[in-house]
């Protein structure tokens, strides 16, 4: 997992967050299921600096598709792809 550093708008401040994901696709959905979260500003993978300018992205279009996913099929889907990735091991 990588550690990523997020500028995020929460009240209409400007603040800095951290998680840490295996890619940035994941790392917007966790600011998507952050409700205090307004907007996504900048992202930084810390282990190459690696930057990301994210600041069109549409926080209640993704919230919206967010809620479409079953959480029961999802949460199978990853069980299922975790015990693939650790018998590749």
């Amino acid at each position: 997992m990588d550690e990523y550093i997020i500028k995020v708008m929460i009240e209409g401040k400007k603040n800095i967050l951290k998680t840490y994901c295996n890619n940035i696709v994941s790392a917007i959905d966790t600011m998507v299921n952050i409700d205090s979260v307004e907007d996504i500003l900048h992202i930084t993978r810390t282990k190459d600096c690696k930057e990301w300018s994210v600041e069109d992205v549409n926080m209640t279009e993704l919230r919206n598709l967010r809620s479409q996913i079953d959480e029961q099929i999802l949460m199978e889907g990853l069980d299922n792809l975790e015990e693939v990735l650790w018998n590749q091991l």
